[in-house]
């Protein structure tokens, strides 16, 4: 049941702007196990099926009957969404610095290129691509799905800010609350092939660069966290709203150090 809860958590995480799903699964405690799964599936079927089936159970509840909710949440009331995240993403970064710490003036640069990565796509203007029910249409939705994968998979890469930057966020979003046949079927088809391309790709990095890998995560992870800063800063908000938003920053950290702190 507490695999489900997290899987809804990582889906909200997934369609809100700004934020990275897969940070969420970090701070849930489930990010590398669901790498290595995917990684080998076969090598504990049963186990590995049940684990991922309860996350996704809770992923897909979250994407189909939370979208349109969440989409509201976001347009009415942007700033205590965002803070909720903030606090969500802080609540993991003291763990993974106790656990893989800079050893040498090298392993600074990881932090920072993954650092800068994220401030530059975060920066770019808003484009459009317009989505038509043709083939081309079909095969830009494979594109988009493949997309959704990588930035899914990658830490603090938010695919939903890709896909605001790419002007496609609303189509995304209508995708799965109104089941838009067949662009959900060519959605799913480039989703799965990220997928498994871009976890062979994170579980070998795990394996051989394991210090590097969490520590250009670390990076994704700041940059993340002062794009929703920066974002947040350009609501209307008060001295009250300021409070509210720390207090819900708190709540934040607190579930992420809870679910943390969670065998699975």
């Amino acid at each position: 049941m507490i695999n489900i809860f997290k899987g809804i958590l990582i889906g909200i995480g997934k369609v809100i702007p700004g934020v990275s799903g897969s940070l969420i699964a970090i701070s849930l405690g489930v990010y590398e196990k669901c790498i290595d799964i995917i990684s080998n599936f076969f090598v504990e079927i049963k186990y590995n099926y049940k684990f991922l089936f309860n996350l996704c159970i809770g992923f897909l509840i979250s994407i189909v009957f939370f979208s349109k909710a969440i989409y509201y949440l976001i347009t009415n009331y942007y700033f205590y969404s965002m803070c909720l995240f903030i606090g969500l993403i802080i609540g993991t970064i003291p763990n993974l610095l106790k656990e893989h710490k800079v050893i040498n003036k090298r392993d600074y640069i990881y932090i920072l290129v993954s650092f800068l990565l994220v401030m530059i796509i975060s920066i770019f203007g808003k484009n459009e691509i317009i989505i038509e029910n043709n083939i081309c249409g079909y095969l830009l939705t494979i594109i988009i799905g493949i997309i959704d994968a990588i930035s899914m998979i990658i830490p603090g890469i938010s695919g939903t800010a890709i896909f605001m930057i790419l002007g496609v966020y609303e189509f995304v979003l209508l995708l799965f609350s109104n089941f838009l046949f067949p662009f959900i079927i060519f959605f799913v088809i480039g989703l799965v092939i990220g997928i498994l391309m871009t976890c062979k790709f994170i579980n070998y990095c795990f394996k051989h660069f394991n210090n590097e890998t969490y520590l250009v995560i670390i990076g994704f992870m700041v940059s993340s966290i002062l794009t929703l800063i920066f974002n947040v800063m350009n609501a209307d908000i008060n001295f009250y709203n300021i409070i509210f938003g720390l207090i819900i920053t708190i709540v934040g950290y607190l579930i992420s150090n809870f679910f943390d702190s969670k065998e699975i």
